[in-house]
């Protein structure tokens, strides 16, 4: 017996599709020390130069450093993420 999900239409009626489970996540994917303690340290420069960074940037970064306390090396940052993470670095530097 197959196990379903229902998703809502753009009219409101429940259809049932199949449920999907996430992608296996691969070792590869896990944070290597190098960029766990760039974000440790980028946490402290955070917590003392948060006032210097935009509304955007404030809460990206916080939203990712949160992420990053609760789920450690095994938090999800994509490319185009790292590079947003590098040009924050730079203006904290």
């Amino acid at each position: 017996m197959a196990i379903h999900h229902y998703k809502l239409r753009g009219d409101g009626d429940r259809h049932a599709g199949p449920a999907k489970s996430p992608p296996p996540r691969s070792k590869s994917e896990t944070l290597n020390d190098a960029q766990c303690l760039l974000l440790e340290g980028l946490q402290r420069k955070f917590d003392d130069r948060r006032n210097e960074l935009t509304p955007w940037a404030e809460s990206f970064l916080g939203n990712l450093l949160d992420r990053f306390r609760r789920y450690g090396d095994r938090t999800m940052i994509s490319a185009k993420q790292w590079g947003i993470i590098d040009e924050i670095r730079e203006k904290l530097a």
